[in-house]
């Protein structure tokens, strides 16, 4: 697997956070749904458990959804964190082996991650959204 990692840093004067992001292109599909698509980018976070966007892009099909899980803080409480997970379409139009192998079409937009940083009560925290161009 070829992969990468990338982190942005967002600080205030409260406090400081990171943000991780773990992307390969990716190897396998696990299938031609929507459904076995969202299961493989998953999968990732079980290889790097500390992102906290994952990227992948292999199967040519656009798929974005949060998950939740819960860490431990210092103090020894349980806190929320959203993890992202994004798969990114084609960038090629539909013809060879697509076509022959007969898979659906796919959409060529450019997905843009927007990722924000928000300072609130409690310190920093992210928003991540997609937009298409």
């Amino acid at each position: 697997m070829i992969s990468n990692t990338l982190r942005l840093n967002a600080s205030n004067k409260k406090s400081y956070n990171n943000y991780n992001i773990f992307g390969t292109h990716g190897a396998r599909g696990g299938g031609r749904t929507t459904g076995s698509v969202a299961n493989t980018i998953s999968d990732l976070a079980k290889i790097c458990c500390n992102a906290d966007l994952y990227l992948k892009s292999h199967t040519h099909q656009s798929v974005m959804f949060p998950e939740d899980v819960y860490e431990v803080t210092e103090s020894g409480k349980l806190k929320s964190h959203t993890k992202m997970f994004f798969n990114s379409n084609a960038f090629l139009f539909y013809g060879g082996y697509a076509q022959v192998a007969e898979y659906k079409p796919s959409n060529t937009d450019i997905g843009v991650i927007r990722v924000q940083a928000i300072r609130d009560k409690e310190g920093m925290r992210f928003l991540t959204s997609l937009n298409y161009i």
